[in-house]
Parts: C-alpha cells; structure tokens; sequence
C-alpha cells in the first residue's frame, strides 16, 4: 500500500498528465524545460500548471484550521500583512479584499521596511496581528520581523503563513509566544527559483480570512477558482504561443485596486525568469501617464489587469486608448470580465467566457497572475535560459542570500 505521499503525488500526476493532454503548447513548453535543466526534472513549468489544484489541497488545509483562524483574528484592531519580494506582493493581493471583509484597517508592509523600523510602521496602542508569509521559511528577514514585533510590540499576535512546513521558520513561530502558523500543502512550495504556486497558494490561504465562520463557502470560492485557473493556463499558453517574443525587450503590467498587487508580482516573474534581459514595469492606469508611460516603446509589451469596476474601467479603457492611438507597445494582451466592450484593444483572456463563476476583482489576484506568469517562463526559454535557475550570473537565488541583521 503506498504511503501517504505517494498517493499525494499520484493524483498530482493524474492531473497534469490531464492538463498536458488537453494543451499541446504545455507539452512543448515542458519538453523544452526539460532539455534545458537535464539531467535534473524542470520544476517551473510544472509549478505553474499544478496551480488549480494546489489551490484546493491547500484550501482544504486551511479550511481544516478555520476556527483557528477566527480565534488569531478575535479582539485584534489592526492588521498588517508582511513579506520580501513577492511575498509582499501577497500582502498587497489581500490588503483591500480584507480591509472591506473584516472591517478593520489592514495594511501590507514589505518585512524588509518592517525590520528598520518596527515602533514607527506599527501601531503602539494597537491590538495587532503581523500576519508574514514566507515560501521558504529560511530568509533572515523573516526571523528578525519575528524578533522585532516581540520585542517591541509583546502583546501582538503573530501568524506565520508558509509553503515549507519543514523550515526553521515553521519552528521557530511554534515556539514563540502570541505566535501561531498555518503550513499549506507541500507541493505549493516551489522548487524553482522563482514564486509561482507559492506566491498564489498563500494568497489563497490569506483569502480564508474573508470567509471565516463559511468554511463551505471558501471551500466553493477555491473550487470556482480552481475550475477557472485551469482554462487560463490552457488559453495562456495558446495566445502567448502566437507572440513574436524575440521582439520583445520591455514588458508593462497594468492593474487598478485590488489588481495592483497582482500586477506587482506579474512584473517581477517576467523580471527574474528572463534574468533582467526584459526589462519590466508595474504601474496603474491612471498611474502610468504621469511619466512611466515613457518606459512602453516598439519592444514593449503590455498587459492589462482589466477591472470590473465601471467607473475604474471608464479609466482604463481611456488609457487602452491612448496607447493604441500612440501605437505604443509591440503587442497588447489583457485579462477580465466581459471584454467585448474593448475589443479591438488588446487581445485577451475573457472571465466570463470560460466559466460561469463571476469572480469579484478582490478575489481575483490568483487567477491573474497566471497570464504574466506564462509569458514569463516562455520569455525565459526564448532567451535560452532554464528557468529554474535563469541567474546565470548569480545575481538572485531562491532563498535571499547574504543578509546580515544588524542590532539596532
């Protein structure tokens, strides 16, 4: 009889295999990566494909600790959502959805400004919770935000969300006081370099916090967000297959709100899978006129977060606009709710059109992300790189290195 893993890992296989069998670009792209990071297995483009189910293995965990949860969050006046790097951006994905749902303040604070100065970006007389989310669980960032709220702060709570419930990290929040942690399911904790599974498995996880006391109503949500996910990874692949991506030298990701964290992270994938060959850019629609549309040029490419919002959406279109009458950008491609409106803008991936599960923006950021996550790993391979470990010249890894915590 096979252990506990082995049947884990089984079913992750049946569902790739599945996935792979209904995308011929997912199987060149794998078969690529393989050639590329031979004799070892090519772990990124497996990592983005599993996605829609890691969701629902890892939501299952979560809904299992709900309870748990809504005792973390009782009598807390403010929350504050922290990480590096994408991990951060997690924190941006969740800050409006929860600030709305909870009806408190909730505000993300990259750990690399939290460890600087704690007593300045922490309420004194707060009852507050410092929520970290940590892929690996090894960044000497991570202990020392742990380190600072203690020490500073002693009656707030803590929560460790995290992808690698064998870190050090893991350990050291269950042995701290006022400290609690939720490890989701293994396969979220990518092996690759860069944040794919991870990155939108805590952001799932930290949804949970929307839902608490509706277990089946989050188990649903996931469920819907999973049936969805599993059709923009088959239309990603297709329209980023048909991209001249040799001409592409800069990449611009647009996203309003609640998608602004999202576009975040999107910029960042395409940064680290190409080893900074493309160069990116994050911006908002109303946001990018006062200077950064500078950046979009004949190489550019540019990705649109389209809102649901009607006023925000007036905003966006008016910019979609511009852009296309300025002919600026190489080629344009954008994600959302019914497109039909902007057609003739931007070549996209339409919501409504793959499922009937009418995802509000908030709960939006897992689903896409996906899109500048594939042009992210195609890029990598069109330049030649593996994009498990695309920093040939060593410049970022997978777990920060070189870090010295100093005393204050």
């Amino acid at each position: 009889m096979p252990a506990q893993g082995e049947e884990i890992d089984a079913r992750l296989e049946s569902y790739l295999k599945q996935r792979l069998a209904e995308a011929p670009g997912w199987r060149e792209v794998r078969a690529l990566a393989e050639s590329r990071s031979a004799p070892d297995p090519a772990h990124t483009p497996r990592e983005i494909l599993q996605q829609p189910w890691v969701w629902q293995e890892s939501a299952a965990i979560v809904a299992d600790q709900m309870d748990s949860l809504a005792d973390v969050l009782s009598d807390v006046s403010h929350v504050y959502l922290t990480g590096a790097g994408s991990s951060y951006y997690v924190g941006k994905c969740l800050e409006s959805l929860l600030q709305n749902r909870l009806q408190r303040p909730v505000s993300a604070i990259p750990s690399t400004d939290l460890i600087l100065e704690p007593e300045r970006r922490l309420k004194a007389s707060a009852r507050g919770l410092v929520i970290s989310f940590s892929r690996s669980g090894r960044s000497p960032e991570s202990f020392e935000v742990t380190r600072a709220v203690s020490d500073n702060f002693p009656t707030y709570r803590q929560l460790l969300i995290t992808t690698d419930q064998a870190s050090e990290l893991f350990e050291h929040f269950s042995n701290t006081a006022n400290a609690s942690v939720l490890g989701l399911h293994p396969a979220s904790c990518d092996k690759g370099l860069a944040m794919t599974s991870s990155f939108t498995s805590m952001v799932i996880a930290g949804q949970a916090l929307a839902f608490l006391g509706k277990p089946d109503q989050y188990l649903e949500h996931v469920k819907g967000l999973s049936l969805l996910g599993s059709q923009v990874l088959n239309q990603a692949i297709a329209i980023v297959g048909r991209l001249k991506l040799d001409e592409i030298r800069r990449a611009c990701v647009l996203g309003n709100g609640d998608l602004y964290g999202t576009a975040l992270e999107g910029a960042l994938k395409m940064l680290e899978l190409t080893d900074g060959r493309i160069s990116t850019l994050a911006e908002t629609f109303l946001g990018v006129r006062h200077g950064p549309l500078s950046f979009c040029d004949s190489q550019t490419l540019i990705v649109y977060l389209v809102s649901s919002h009607p006023t925000k959406r007036k905003y966006e279109k008016d910019l979609m606009q511009e852009v296309r009458d300025k002919r600026l950008g190489a080629c344009r491609l954008g994600l959302g709710c019914q497109l039909a409106e902007l057609e003739g803008l931007f070549e996209g991936i339409d919501l409504s059109c793959v499922s009937a599960y009418p995802v509000p923006d908030d709960l939006r950021p897992p689903l896409d992300v996906i899109l500048p996550q594939v042009l992210a790993l195609r890029m990598s391979l069109a330049l030649g790189f593996n994009p498990d470990n695309p920093s040939n010249r060593g410049a970022i890894s997978r777990v920060v290195q070189g870090v010295t915590i100093h005393e204050s």
